[in-house]
């Protein structure tokens, strides 16, 4: 994450939800925000962030410099989060 940050400091649609430094708080942080977005009734966002942030976390696996059995498996494993995520969002 650390590395993906440093090419694209905000990812689009993570701007205003991350903190401006990455360290062990950044995926709870994330995680917490999507729970608040729930709380507070608002369902669209929070199916935008979730999805914003699995793809982010994806797409960081996938650019890894040296990329070893782990990260490889945090891509495939965001990866299929996003499907998941997308096929419970009901469609209008």
């Amino acid at each position: 994450m650390r590395h993906a940050r440093a090419q694209d400091p905000y990812p689009t649609g993570l701007r205003g939800y991350l903190t401006p430094e990455t360290n062990d708080e950044t995926l709870g942080g994330l995680a917490f925000r999507i729970e608040e977005l729930l709380g507070d009734n608002r369902e669209e966002d929070a199916t935008t962030l979730a999805l914003t942030t699995a793809d982010w976390l994806r797409r960081a696996a996938q650019n890894a410099d040296t990329p070893n059995s782990d990260i490889r498996e945090v891509g495939e494993l965001m990866d299929h989060m996003h499907q998941d995520i997308s096929e419970a969002v009901p469609r209008s």
